[in-house]
């Protein structure tokens, strides 16, 4: 079903007085007879295992009572990964209430039957719901879905009330969840008691490292790790001894010294002398290390999931960028793999702008000119004269763009539905969600992640498995004669001699536990659109929820322009619920500004206490039809 489904599902629960027929209709009764709707198909199989709960749940028994959303989804999908802080955000809304979030997963690969795999996927993204496998795809067929995501809603009484395919908006479902309960619990049929089953606790931390995504050789007999799991980035030398740092440990986008930085499940990383760039993943940025003044501050992105249209395109903060998931150098441009989006977007170093590259962003394998490619989730970038390599996962594929012209062409892969383990000619070869690669002598080599091993691709497209019996690695680079790789799902990092495949763990020394948490509060920011020439932008940035700013205390505000300049100081003013910032600028195009702003506020009646620092990043636009001052209002991410 559309979008629209979902949309009528909300205005007739909020008590719209008509149907198509133009007949009256009665709020007081129940939804199923407001609308056409269903009984809801029990989430269960005969032999698909219960993930993260104790038992099976049932609409006929422990759901019963419970509004119910049904998520369909699988490991593979970057749309379903960046659906999944939106069920968060709705899991918290209405925990004290009789809802409940179920997920269904149902794997695209045949890996992906696997319970551990799934597991692992599970604690990378921080799914805390129960999940059922549905490896036969037997709730799938039962639903009628055809892709991921689809989320369905049940109400207090079993009935299916409505679905919806692809990626959510987050505050229509909850004024749709919200209305629902609000409906049973005026007919009196929502569960009383709290749920009978329990969930699992969250898994112990790993140390040193937690799901490593990525590495990079540098200078020096040294190389990064992305330590994914932990939110950081750590520099070893090539025999373990680590060097730096990079990041406190805690979720979040925060700029500034190595030691309060914050990341959210960095990626992909690329080295450029004493500078290496950071696919931030869930911030949807890329960031910036410098490691000689060892700072963080952030290149590209808003902060915002972008929508990765091809007209898109600016200096580097305004452009918002969809789940950027690794980036290389290749000469003086930076290019960022946008996995949201199945696209290639260079940053030009030199200028500091931002534009689509390869990719018309529509999901599948397509050779060709660079606005007419086609790519599926691509994840693993690297560069082999005259050509950027792509780990083009969804495809189960190695593709080559040519760096002057932009031109595509496959180096192994067929589409997105042909994978498997096959080592043999190009027409025969089969790799399966590969991650990463990159080249070392006349050969290339991939983290065939799904197959647990890292194989050789030569020139013309033939497939040789060099190591197996890896967790699925998500990371590799080339160290002088042996390759580096990130073996995720097993906590480690490995060398792996490529004549021999030999396989050695590398041992980390003196690698400190993190931070945990959540940097709070994290905002985001719509564009603002002021009137070409002198004028103003009046952030409005709401307390957190339970709690009130302090409007005595000091506050704190830096910026930092970026094509955008500033006529004069900020000026503030703080209530108990609101800090109003004003920004004067002077508008003469696209530009941005990067604000770090300082707040105390008080949780729930206690002492003030000084929240982290709030990294808002505002897209500016220049229009003469526009308003000197413009109110931008700044929402909790």
């Amino acid at each position: 079903m559309s979008r629209r489904l979902t949309l009528v599902l909300v205005l007739a629960l909020a008590g719209c007085s008509s149907t198509k027929s133009g007949k009256p209709v009665d709020p007081h009764a129940p939804m199923r007879d407001r609308l056409s709707a269903s009984p809801a198909p029990e989430p269960s199989t005969s032999k698909g295992a219960w993930l993260h709960v104790d038992r099976p749940l049932r609409f006929s028994d422990e759901l019963k009572g419970r509004v119910v959303l049904l998520a369909f989804w699988t490991t593979a999908s970057i749309s379903c990964t960046q659906t999944f802080p939106t069920l968060a955000a709705l899991e918290a809304r209405f925990r004290h209430r009789p809802f409940t979030l179920v997920g269904v997963h149902t794997g695209k690969f045949d890996a992906e039957r696997d319970a551990g795999l799934v597991k692992d996927a599970m604690a990378k993204a921080g799914v805390a719901f129960p999940v059922v496998m549905d490896s036969d795809y037997f709730v799938w067929a039962a639903y009628g879905a055809k892709s991921w995501p689809t989320l369905a809603l049940i109400d207090s009484e079993g009935f299916v009330v409505a679905m919806e395919a692809g990626e959510p908006d987050g505050r229509v479902l909850e004024v749709a969840i919200n209305n629902l309960l609000d409906d049973g619990e005026r007919r009196g049929v929502l569960a009383k008691a709290p749920p009978a089953w329990k969930v699992d606790p969250p898994p112990a931390p790993r140390e040193p490292l937690a799901f490593p995504a990525k590495v990079a050789a540098l200078d020096g007999d040294r190389f990064a790790v992305s330590d994914t799991g932990h939110h950081r980035v750590l520099v070893f030398t090539t025999k373990g001894q680590l060097l730096h740092v990079v990041g406190s440990g805690r979720q979040g986008l925060v700029e500034g010294a190595f030691s309060s930085a914050a990341f959210d499940a960095p990626q992909g990383l690329a080295a450029q002398g004493e500078v290496l760039f950071v696919a931030d993943s869930g911030n949807h940025v890329v960031r910036k290390v410098d490691l000689a003044q060892k700072t963080v501050s952030t290149l590209v992105g808003t902060g915002e999931l972008g929508r990765g249209q091809r007209e898109l395109k600016g200096p580097g903060p305004t452009v918002a960028l969809r789940s950027p998931w690794d980036v290389t150098v290749a000469g003086d441009f930076l290019v960022i793999a946008t996995a949201g989006s199945n696209q290639l977007y260079r940053y030009a170093l030199s200028k500091g702008s931002v534009e689509p590259w390869a990719g018309a962003g529509v999901e599948e394998l397509t050779d060709g000119p660079k606005e007419k490619a086609a790519f599926a989730r691509p994840s693993g970038l690297s560069v082999s004269a005259p050509y950027v390599l792509v780990a083009d996962a969804g495809n189960s594929a190695v593709r080559q763009v040519h760096v002057a012209t932009g031109e595509t062409t496959t180096l192994v892969g067929t589409g997105l539905f042909t994978f498997g383990d096959v080592d043999g000619p190009k027409a025969d070869a089969r790799l399966q969600f590969p991650l990463a690669v990159t080249a070392l002598g006349d050969a290339v080599f991939v983290a065939d992640s799904y197959n647990g091993k890292v194989k050789r691709v030569s020139k013309d497209g033939a497939v040789t498995s060099v190591a197996s019996g890896l967790a699925r690695p998500s990371g590799l680079t080339a160290v002088g004669a042996r390759l580096l790789v990130a073996d995720t799902d097993a906590h480690r990092l490995v060398w792996v001699e490529p004549a021999t495949g030999a396989v050695e763990p590398l041992a980390l020394a003196d690698v400190p536990a993190p931070a945990t948490g959540v940097e709070r509060p994290a905002f985001a920011l719509k564009r603002a659109t002021v009137k070409r020439g002198p004028g103003a932008v009046r952030l409005l940035i709401p307390a957190p929820q339970n709690e009130s700013f302090s409007e005595e205390a000091p506050v704190l505000v830096e910026t930092r322009p970026a094509g955008c300049a500033l006529r004069g100081p900020a000026t503030w003013k703080v209530t108990a619920a609101e800090a109003q910032i004003e920004l004067p600028v002077e508008a003469g195009g696209a530009g941005a500004l990067v604000v770090g702003v300082d707040l105390y506020s008080r949780p729930d009646g206690k002492e003030y206490t000084k929240l982290n620092r709030a990294q808002l990043t505002v897209p500016i636009f220049a229009s003469d039809d526009a308003s000197d001052v413009v109110e931008v209002p700044a929402r909790v991410r």
